[in-house]
């Protein structure tokens, strides 16, 4: 077998820190509902030739996740998440990103938004056409999750503002992983339906990552959520409540598989879970919206978005709340879209023309951000009050 044909979506050494032996796994599928407590860990999460044939992909991520598994096994073992904007808070938001980045779940939603895009336009060029007429067709990208990564390799410094905390629990209490296991969530604006609310850049945004069966990676929003208690970056929780709702995290997010200790939990405690939220599972993994703007020259325009259909569990956890400036703001953020750091977006709207006109390549956006460190630093107050 070629070296670089089987290709883990879902690293080895990430799923070994929920390995009692470093070798197996226990996991629950979600569509047989069959636990197995002994998979071998070298058989999940891969398949052949994911990225393609090119091995340059497959090396690069390689490479991040040599240099993240030191920062990963740190943050374990000290209880201790890096000082923001540090080097190893760089390698490490950029291993989350590509981790979200690099799934079967991605290229779904890739593929997705390529195929509803390209038959939306289509449709309406070709007035004699109907939808049924593309039943039968499905557009996809040639390598779906090469794009994705190439994607988040571009802009991964639009999460660097997220606040980074660690959630550890006691030795009698768990988290669970999945073969999709970073999961994007917006419990302040959860009640909005007119978009995705988890962009890179919503305000509001969570991203919640197990990092082992005890520990947790929160990255959020500082300007919107408090937390208690609120002076610290390791926070030990023992609500099961809360336990119980971030892994209902994991079995929303999962593609296949969710996977877990078996020391520590059985699948039929899984199963009992799942059977409480699989209603509550993404029926689609793009939407597509469209609208007309009336013309009084008659000549009416259609406008159209794709975005990704948010998870929603009705999600609330002890240890963090909504503060009350972003409270009172609430109502007229529900009405538009607001992003957090402004001049963070604009700096990228800048640099994709400078890639326009051959002055840098697409991955290149944290270089073009040198020098320019200022756009990434918090501003005073809230970054997005001003504009509502």
């Amino acid at each position: 077998m070629p070296s670089n044909k089987r290709q883990h979506y879902v690293p080895q050494f990430y799923l070994r820190y929920f390995s009692p032996d470093e070798r197996s796994i226990a996991l629950y599928n979600l569509k047989s509902n069959v636990s197995n407590k002994t998979a071998s860990i070298k058989g999940q999460c891969y398949k052949n030739y994911f990225y393609g044939k090119d091995t340059q992909p497959d090396k690069a991520l390689r490479e991040i996740e040599t240099t993240a598994s030191i920062i990963i096994q740190k943050i374990i073992s000290t209880k201790e998440v890096p000082p923001k904007f540090s080097a190893d808070h760089k390698i490490l938001m950029t291993y989350v990103l590509m981790q979200h980045a690099r799934t079967v779940q991605a290229g779904i939603e890739y593929d997705e938004m390529a195929d509803k895009q390209i038959k939306h336009v289509f449709l309406r060029c070709r007035r004699d056409k109907r939808p049924e007429d593309l039943k039968g067709v499905r557009i996809k990208w040639d390598n779906a999750v090469k794009q994705s990564l190439t994607h988040a390799a571009e802009v991964y410094p639009l999460v660097l503002d997220l606040e980074l905390l660690l959630i550890t629990v006691d030795s009698d209490k768990f988290f669970i992983t999945s073969d999709n296991p970073v999961v994007l969530y917006n419990q302040y604006l959860e009640e909005r339906n007119c978009a995705s609310n988890t962009g890179l850049q919503s305000i509001g945004l969570q991203m919640f990552f197990p990092l082992s069966p005890d520990c947790l990676l929160l990255c959020l929003d500082s300007w919107i959520y408090d937390m208690k208690p609120c002076s610290q970056r390791t926070i030990k929780i023992s609500s099961s409540a809360d336990i119980r709702k971030i892994n209902e995290l994991q079995l929303l997010n999962a593609v296949e598989n969710v996977y877990f200790n078996p020391f520590m939990t059985d699948g039929k405690l899984i199963n009992r879970i799942f059977n409480k939220v699989r209603g509550r599972r993404r029926s689609h993994a793009i939407n597509l919206c469209s609208w007309v703007q009336e013309s009084n020259e008659g000549h009416d325009r259609e406008f159209f978005g794709l975005f990704r259909e948010d998870l929603k569990n009705d999600l609330e956890l002890s240890f963090i709340r909504i503060n009350e400036n972003a409270a009172r703001w609430k109502e007229e953020v529900m009405k538009r879209i607001i992003v957090r750091n402004q001049d963070l977006c604009d700096e990228l709207k800048l640099f994709r023309d400078l890639v326009s006109k051959g002055l840098y390549q697409r991955g290149e956006f944290p270089k073009y951000l040198t020098g320019r460190v200022d756009v990434l630093r918090e501003r005073a107050g809230n970054p997005s009050a001003g504009r509502i």
